[in-house]
């Protein structure tokens, strides 16, 4: 039996990760139902999957239920200002993960009962090229596996307390990206 194998190793960029994961959650929510229930557990706010999740939600009409956020890293300064960062999700709880223990858990997202992704373990940089993941559609196993694996996590992690509460919504992104008078951009994370 011969099997096809690239002669060089597949390599994606950051943003060609973002886009798979962006296409991904943006058709979750569009099948998504009233009741949408939706669990992250990530490295860090400078995650591809933190990102792309983020945009997912500002672009997506269908708004979940619940959003339970489990961070692995406490630092959550956002390198790229422009984007919008998962800390600005005003309806998602967090708790912080920052447990050595656990880091050889794997960044996972479970939006609904159908749509899994697995991502690299936390000690991976996200923005390594050769990041895994793995994407699930409508696998039970799957599904059953890392929302058990979710409630373990969060159970052992500590609430993330917010000092301010920014909210997603694509007029205040817009708003907050807009020049001034003297064309300068006005961005700000309040």
């Amino acid at each position: 039996m011969r099997f096809d194998t690239p002669s060089h190793p597949l390599i994606d960029t950051k943003s060609d990760k973002e886009s798979r994961l962006l296409s991904f959650m943006a058709d979750a929510l569009s099948h998504s139902r009233e009741e949408t229930h939706i669990t992250l557990v990530v490295r860090g706010t400078d995650s591809p999957v933190a990102h792309a999740f983020a945009a997912a939600l500002t672009a997506s009409v269908n708004a979940p239920t619940s959003i339970l956020v489990v961070l692995f890293d406490i630092d959550t300064t956002v390198e790229d200002h422009a984007k919008t960062s998962i800390l600005d999700i005003a309806s998602a709880e967090f708790r912080v993960l920052p447990d050595s223990r656990f880091v050889d858990a794997h960044e996972q997202l479970v939006i609904g009962d159908a749509h899994v992704w697995i991502g690299d373990c936390m000690r991976r940089d996200p923005a390594k090229r050769d990041a895994f993941e793995i994407y699930h559609l409508n696998v039970t196993t799957a599904t059953n596996n890392t929302s058990a694996s979710f409630a373990k996590l969060w159970s052992s992690a500590k609430p993330l307390k917010r000092s301010v509460t920014r909210a997603i919504a694509p007029a205040s992104i817009v708003a907050s990206q807009a020049t001034d008078a003297t064309g300068d951009n006005t961005t700000s994370r309040r």
